[in-house]
């Protein structure tokens, strides 16, 4: 059946050689390959086509790209990271500079007559104040004081009360967290801590073993800015530190995990969660910058005004000083860029001023306004707790009572939810109605526009475009 199939073949192969090979003028053995050589031109015109257009959409769309806010943009998010990595580095090398420059401050002032008589004529002021010996007044001031005022139970309410203490007294408890997981052991975490701060010292009602317990499983330690403010005056106490010269050279020992004669390596700049990578924190540092934000460092207050407000002022700028944390890292990553938009937009002569006066006036408000509205709203809600009798104290206990909501130890979700909302909005609107006034002096101080006359401006500039726009109408109806 093969040889069949092959002589079949081949006498179709013979016939087909044997057919005129012309035939109307076209060679018929050559159709297939012009009508694939013309398939193949068609295609290729409309490949070269579509490419030609696609070509010419790109060169349009380049055309509409603006160079000039792609180069604006460029650069502001170049001068934000150098800012947030420069502010930081800065700050975080010189703190005992900043430390020492408030105690200078100090001894200026204290050898000052001009001083000392303007302090004497406050007391003398103070002492005739009518209501200074009202028991009700009184009662008022202590519910109110820092120590007693009633506290939020969530951490970011903590902060807006607190302000900046509360921001760098969050570090304490989560560098010794680092310590102890460096440390792999909870004997030797402990004999770490009983060096530090002496046997028999308490922390928020724990002792010595149960803290380091705590700390070595993660566990919570108590309110942050108490653990803080306990484990500094332990320490102080524990090695009878007095002098700048004394705290600093303890603390700087203590970054480098000696206390007193004994170093405990696992005890020096440590990984913390959170931060960004490459940094380290340690237990000194963050000590030196707790104690000047909590005043523990001057002793008037010029001299902490000198050592707070680098701290402040670099916070808020990089909200990296403190912990250096990724997320710090991002935050300033999405309002710095703005800044830096609106500085390369200001007039010639006042684009250094736009950025310096936004700087002051957010650490301003942060640090003055939102602290000043939060410890407000908490001090509101302290009222339910006087103690004193009589019509007034009882409306003021009311008021407490409703500002308070949520707060007590065994109250309802509901009722937290409700607290929590009402007195964040009044912190909000505390805020925004203390910070108006210090953006607006800020602003003025440094040259540059308020907020108001921006609004004013662009509203202006509206209107102009609306009726450039509606004489042209005009000319076009006409």
């Amino acid at each position: 059946m093969a040889s069949d199939y092959t002589q079949i073949n081949n006498a179709a192969a013979r016939q087909f050689t044997t057919m005129p090979m012309m035939q109307n003028g076209y060679n018929v053995a050559n159709l297939p390959y012009r009508y694939g050589q013309q398939a193949i031109a068609n295609d290729s015109f409309e490949i070269n086509e579509r490419v030609d257009n696609a070509a010419d959409a790109i060169v349009e769309k380049a055309k509409q790209v603006d160079t000039q806010k792609v180069k604006k943009s460029v650069i502001s998010a170049v001068l934000s990271v150098a800012t947030v990595v420069g502010v930081t580095l800065a700050v975080n090398k010189n703190i005992n500079g900043i430390w020492k420059a408030g105690e200078k401050v100090d001894t200026v002032l204290k050898n000052s007559k001009v001083y000392n008589k303007i302090v004497e004529f406050g007391k003398k002021i103070a002492e005739k104040n009518p209501l200074k010996n009202s028991e009700l007044v009184k009662d008022i001031k202590n519910v109110t004081s820092k120590s007693n005022r009633v506290q939020p139970k969530m951490q970011m309410a903590k902060m807006t009360v607190l302000g900046p203490k509360g921001i760098f007294s969050l570090t304490s408890s989560e560098i010794l967290n680092g310590i102890a997981k460096n440390c792999g052991n909870e004997a030797k975490f402990t004999e770490y801590l009983e060096a530090l701060v002496g046997k028999d010292a308490k922390i928020c009602g724990k002792t010595v073993s149960e803290t380091a317990r705590a700390l070595f499983n993660q566990e919570t330690v108590g309110e942050s800015f108490k653990f803080s403010t306990e484990l500094m005056n332990a320490i102080k106490s524990n090695h009878g530190l007095k002098t700048t010269e004394d705290m600093l050279k303890f603390f700087d020992g203590v970054k480098a995990g000696k206390i007193g004669e004994k170093t405990f390596e696992f005890a020096q700049n440590v990984k913390v969660r959170g931060w960004a990578p490459g940094t380290k924190g340690n237990l000194g540092e963050t000590l030196k910058k707790f104690a000047s934000m909590d005043g523990q460092s001057a002793q008037t207050k010029i001299g902490r005004f000198v050592q707070q407000s680098p701290l402040i002022l670099s916070e808020s700028i990089g909200n990296c000083v403190n912990d250096r944390t990724l997320f710090g890292i991002a935050l300033g990553a999405t309002y710095l860029p703005q800044n830096f938009n609106e500085a390369q937009d200001a007039p010639k002569g006042k684009k250094v001023r736009t950025v310096a006066a936004e700087f002051v006036s957010s650490a301003a408000s942060w640090a003055i306004g939102m602290a000043s509205a939060g410890a407000a709203v908490y001090s509101l809600a302290s009222l339910k707790n006087l103690k004193s009798a009589g019509a007034l104290a009882n409306v003021l206990k009311k008021v407490g009572s409703v500002a308070s909501i949520g707060l007590g130890e065994n109250t309802s979700k509901a009722k937290g939810l409700l607290g929590g909302a009402m007195r964040f909005a009044g912190v909000m609107f505390l805020s925004s109605k203390i910070s108006k006034p210090i953006d607006n002096t800020v602003k003025k101080t440094f040259g540059v526009p308020t907020q108001a006359q921006k609004d004013a401006s662009e509203k202006a500039k509206q209107e102009q475009e609306i009726a450039q726009q509606l004489g042209q109408y005009g000319q076009y109806v006409a």
